[in-house]
């Protein structure tokens, strides 16, 4: 794909949605992370603003954009320019990200008929009418991570088909949602508004942790 970042959905997150994502996540100087959309790697330099003793080694990203993969690699050096839709995920303790936000409708203007084929083929049991960042949010409660933690565009709540493939697949698949921010206004270019959405995964969660899901898992 050729396509500017814009056209792909593709928005560069701010400070204060970062701080946001991994205010409740069980860091450690020894956590390792994974951002498969990393752009420049804003996401982990907040990380690391906050968490200064994390080697930077443990930071591994994925993004399509060759210009902000060899941005991101002055600083960070597990890197990869791949389509991280069809591309493996090295092993982390964490997942996280802001995967691009494009509707299903949006598919063929922007994507192409190949290239939506290809998703289709890769991703045969999602179903339905779906946003971009949905087969992210599938591959990263697939990928071997204890955690994952995701700005994602609110359609993916509000739609029936974007919620079953995402959240409902979450719940259902041993996934227990602790921590979210709703209905955020994203501070920039683009006329969205977010979800910042934190799981665990395998019954990982904390005494307080799972006290919070209680409640979540009848709001969201």
């Amino acid at each position: 794909m050729t396509k500017t970042r814009q056209q792909l959905g593709a928005w560069y997150s701010s400070k204060e949605f970062i701080l946001k994502a991994i205010e409740r996540l069980p860091i450690t100087k020894n956590t390792t992370f994974l951002d498969p959309s990393c752009g420049h790697g804003y996401f982990f330099d907040v990380i690391h603003s906050v968490y200064p003793d994390i080697p930077l080694e443990n930071f591994h990203g994925i993004d399509i954009d060759p210009q902000a993969v060899k941005k991101c690699k002055e600083k960070y050096i597990n890197i990869k320019c791949e389509d991280a839709l069809f591309s493996k995920w090295v092993d982390t303790d964490i997942v996280l990200g802001n995967p691009p936000f494009l509707g299903r409708y949006k598919f063929l203007s922007v994507l192409g008929c190949e290239y939506r084929d290809k998703i289709m083929n890769e991703f045969y049991d999602i179903r339905g009418n779906n946003d971009l960042a949905v087969y992210f949010l599938r591959k990263a409660h697939q990928h071997s991570s204890k955690y994952a933690s995701f700005i994602t565009p609110n359609i993916i709540k509000s739609s029936s088909d974007c919620r079953r493939n995402t959240w409902e697949y979450v719940l259902n698949n041993g996934g227990k949602i602790y921590n979210v921010h709703t209905n955020l206004k994203w501070d920039g270019d683009a006329n969205v508004f977010v979800d910042i959405v934190t799981w665990a995964k395998d019954g990982l969660l904390h005494k307080q942790q799972e006290s919070k899901y209680n409640q979540l898992k009848l709001e969201y």
